[in-house]
């Protein structure tokens, strides 16, 4: 008998017979399937920043144990570095293959709008977080940019370089691939410099926004937009080795190497005195702005993880599925933990401050799952009266 053929079905925004152009790299994309282990790492990316906002909204942070610090919040620190190297990988394959198509516009379009969608609800979880513990003023003050609060800062990060990145990419398209490495080390070592020697003419909130400023809970525009480019190079490559036999790529192991690289840089920069340098880490010192020791642990481990996903089975994606789940919804995800802990943990049941390290944990647990079944069912709902 004639052995028979599963026919993977192609990613329809990318066979849409409305156009007839195509980008001349759309058949070296990965296949849709494939494209899970990106959902995959930005899922373990949010349920790691789910942890760290659980156990920090909920308790004082002197209260956890050591054990609790290290490993367990210490590996938290890999979440926004991986969040942003995820969001670069998916603009080169999403976005990239459009640019000098009929579609380009359209997309351009959407990552605008997305951006503006981002900023209103990062105002509108600002007073999530904000409303039971700070004064009215405050909360105005923060809503007026006078100040940024924690917690929710990425959305505010991400909805500024959705509005800036699409002038850039028909750039990075024709750059050759050294002049992407300069630009690269560029953008991150300017608005390094630029933190430290420039006052920006003593307006504090635009060197929040831009390079980072102490006081100020923000993600330079600098600084992690160099990460997106990283995130970017890493998806061009991707692409450029990809022959349709995903186990000869040899992107997930190169960032498997780098990770690896960067944790051990990590490791010897502090082998003196690790115990101590693991604890700074875990409490956030040399994140805002980067230092080379949180640098070199939070992207090590974010490039491990990204390469590790990327190299999962289809076994074991199907087994990761609700992690995968989440990462496809990450924004419904994102609004849903606040509500979740801001409004339900701390004011609706009065949680704050009254709970041990170990009810947190359980907590973060429920908030995962909580928001895994409402999402499920959410969709389920949309598809049976669409």
């Amino acid at each position: 008998m004639a052995e028979k053929r599963k026919v993977t079905q192609p990613d329809q925004s990318l066979t849409d017979d409305r156009y007839n152009q195509r980008a001349p790299d759309l058949e070296s994309l990965p296949k849709p399937a494939r494209w899970t282990s990106l959902d995959i790492a930005r899922g373990f990316a949010i349920i790691l920043m789910i942890l760290s906002h659980c156990v920090k909204g909920l308790m004082v942070h002197s209260l956890i144990p050591d054990w609790g610090v290290v490993p367990i919040h210490l590996i938290t620190k890999f979440s926004s570095s991986l969040f942003i190297l995820v969001f670069g990988v998916s603009v080169s394959l999403y976005f990239i293959p459009h640019i000098g198509t009929q579609r380009w516009k359209k997309k351009r379009l959407w990552m605008i709008k997305r951006g503006i969608e981002l900023m209103v609800w990062y105002k509108i979880l600002t007073v999530v977080q904000m409303f039971q513990f700070y004064p009215q003023s405050m909360i105005v003050d923060t809503l007026l940019f006078r100040s940024m609060p924690d917690f929710v800062e990425i959305l505010c990060f991400y909805s500024i370089a959705l509005l800036w990145l699409p002038l850039f990419l028909p750039l990075w398209t024709r750059m050759h691939g050294l002049v992407k490495i300069l630009f690269t080390l560029g953008l991150f070592f300017s608005g390094h410099w630029l933190h430290y020697n420039f006052d920006f003419w003593n307006y504090d909130v635009l060197k929040a926004l831009l390079v980072e400023q102490e006081g100020f809970y923000t993600f330079g525009q600098f600084q992690r937009g160099a990460l997106i480019f990283f995130g970017l190079s890493i998806g061009d490559l991707y692409k450029h080795f990809n022959s349709g036999n995903y186990s000869k790529n040899p992107v997930p192991q190169y960032c498997i190497a780098l990770g690896l690289i960067g944790l051990s840089s990590f490791y010897f920069l502090n082998s003196q005195d690790l115990m101590k340098r693991l604890y700074d880490i875990a409490n956030n010192v040399g994140k805002h702005p980067f230092d080379a020791h949180f640098l070199s642990f939070s992207l090590g481990g974010a490039l491990l993880v990204l390469g590790l996903s990327l190299l999962m089975g289809a076994s074991v994606r199907r087994v990761l599925k609700p992690i995968s789940y989440i990462g496809q919804h990450s924004l419904n995800a994102f609004i849903l933990h606040i509500i979740i802990i801001f409004y339900f943990y701390r004011y609706y049941f009065d949680l704050h401050h009254k709970v041990t390290y170990l009810q947190s944990l359980g907590l973060t647990g429920i908030c995962v799952i909580g928001i895994i079944t409402s999402m499920y069912f959410w969709n389920k709902t949309k598809t049976v009266f669409a």
